[in-house]
């Protein structure tokens, strides 16, 4: 590097820097980031500008799971991404290495970031009873359920449909669908073709309108979700006290499931009773969904009692 020595400014106020390092970069923000790849600049050096960023990964609401293509794999231009672990380490020790596969036993969490590379949240977790599995949901003896989260802009619209076990208290977790932007017609129209126009859904009863709008599109038996004092806390309490089986296909469920996390207080560090307000979109379908439950349902009745 040949840097001005006259500059007393933080990075963005350098010239003739050929080379920038963020160590530790999932402590920026993308602000941060933003400020110093625009202004970095250098006349001498302008053929070979580079930045360079190093980190653990940790939570995927972090900026650097989004900006790097790790959510969908769209690496931006002029970008290399190097993935490597402590088996990449030469210098490694056999102490070392019995340190990790310890960690891997008691903390597989932490193993995922600090030895996998992965993304993954060190917070206290709303889920632990989950697990993904393959199955034929057409074997699963149960009751259908079908929830419906809304949303439009920077929110995905999401249903999920799952078959209830109640009597082994498990619910199979089989279909998802999510999209941002999508009208109220067009979402009557998907779940159409996804095969659950005649089912039972439970949806967020904050969104009257649209489940009308929904029920007039041929959603005959959508229904607002039951809310009341903790309904959030309620529901997830009732969902707790089932094993949740996720089919693989169904990536978003199981991306939140690792990630919807428990609010901490600002001033104690200390976990709070009640959820972050994000990953929660298909969990708050799931969650509505438990309701269908309560749904009436029709009993065949013995017509010898009416004189038949």
């Amino acid at each position: 590097q040949d840097v001005d020595t006259a500059a007393k400014s933080p990075v963005k106020g350098y010239s003739n820097i050929s080379e920038v390092l963020l160590d530790e970069a999932t402590a920026f923000t993308l602000d941060d980031f933003n400020l110093i790849d625009g202004t970095v600049r250098s006349k001498k050096y302008k053929l070979a500008l580079q930045l360079f960023i190093s980190f653990n990964p940790i939570s995927k609401q972090n900026w650097v799971y989004h900006y790097w293509g790790f959510k969908d794999n769209i690496i931006p231009p002029n970008t290399k991404i190097v993935h490597t672990t402590y088996l990449d380490n030469p210098f490694i020790d056999e102490s070392y290495k019995k340190r990790m596969d310890l960690m891997k036993e008691r903390d597989p969490v932490r193993y995922k970031i600090e030895a996998e590379g992965e993304f993954a949240t060190l917070d206290k977790l709303v889920y632990n009873n989950w697990k993904t599995e393959m199955f034929n949901n057409a074997d699963i003896k149960g009751m259908l359920i079908c929830g419906l989260d809304f949303g439009y802009v920077n929110d995905k619209t999401a249903f999920v449909a799952s078959i209830l076990d109640e009597k082994n208290k498990r619910i199979y977790v089989f279909k998802e669908w999510g999209d941002i932007g999508k009208t109220n017609p067009e979402i009557a129209q998907i779940i159409h073709s996804l095969g659950f126009s005649k089912s039972v859904i439970v949806a967020d009863s904050a969104e009257q309108k649209s489940i009308e709008e929904l029920r007039r599109d041929g959603l005959i038996r959508i229904r607002a979700s039951k809310k009341g004092p903790d309904s959030i806390i309620h529901g997830i309490q009732q969902l707790k006290q089932y094993e949740i089986i996720v089919h693989p296909r169904c990536q978003e469920v199981i991306l939140e499931l690792q990630n919807y996390a428990w609010e901490k207080d600002k001033n104690t560090g200390e976990y709070i009773n009640y959820p972050c307000d994000s990953w929660n979109h298909y969990l708050d379908a799931l969650r509505y969904s438990l309701q269908c439950a309560d749904e009436p349902r029709l009993k065949v009745m013995n017509k010898d009692l009416f004189g038949l």
